[in-house]
């Protein structure tokens, strides 16, 4: 099947790709780098691309199902809450896999997904967030609640997944499992309900 040019740029340069219906949730490469060099992960730019790649989608068809392919380690937790927003609002079935990775915030988005896949040998990893700041101490004080709100946010969301799964799950059994890095390999997020299936990878024998 001959892919058209244009398509082929609209996937490279943003993650959309109209005739698969697919978005990647990756790392945007022309964004701003670290001083280590890196790349953020999800930041405003990728929040960007998700959210009108899904009103291209959901224009063109409310019925079809999109593909989210996620590989990202994280990042700004407002842009991840945009991009989950965007997931739990569409009217499309939303499948997400991830590939590689999927930590910090992008394991959060994770869990917007109508159906959530995972590779065999990708890894999620969960914790709470933090903010970076220095001003005065009211609004230091503030700011410690709002991120108090975001983590609680966060909570409720894989506890409803989890709960899916596991009842009677606990707020504190999760708040002693995230307290610091929880690194979850793929049989374990199945096990636990952070996704619904592992990828199986076709048999080319």
């Amino acid at each position: 099947m001959r892919v058209a040019r244009d398509d082929v740029h609209l996937f490279f340069a943003c993650g959309l790709s109209i005739p698969t219906r697919t978005i990647y949730v990756g790392e945007v490469a022309e964004g701003p780098r670290s001083e280590s060099g890196d790349t953020p992960g999800v930041d405003f730019k990728l929040a960007d691309h998700v959210v009108k790649g899904f009103h291209i989608l959901e224009a063109r068809s409310k019925e079809e199902e999109i593909h989210v392919l996620l590989n990202n380690p994280g990042g700004d937790s407002y842009q991840a809450l945009a991009i989950y927003d965007v997931i739990r609002m569409c009217p499309c079935h939303v499948n997400v896999r991830v590939l590689g990775h999927a930590m910090s915030a992008a394991s959060w988005i994770l869990q917007a997904g109508d159906t959530r896949e995972i590779t065999p040998s990708a890894t999620l990893m969960m914790h709470y967030g933090d903010f970076g700041f220095f001003g005065h101490s009211l609004d230091m004080t503030r700011w410690s609640k709002e991120l108090e709100r975001i983590n609680s946010l966060m909570e409720d969301h894989y506890l409803d997944r989890i709960r899916e799964k596991h009842p009677k799950f606990t707020r504190e059994r999760l708040h002693q499992m995230i307290q610091f890095d929880k690194l979850v390999p793929a049989q374990e997020a199945l096990q636990l309900g952070l996704v619904d299936k592992v990828f199986e990878y076709p048999d080319r024998t």
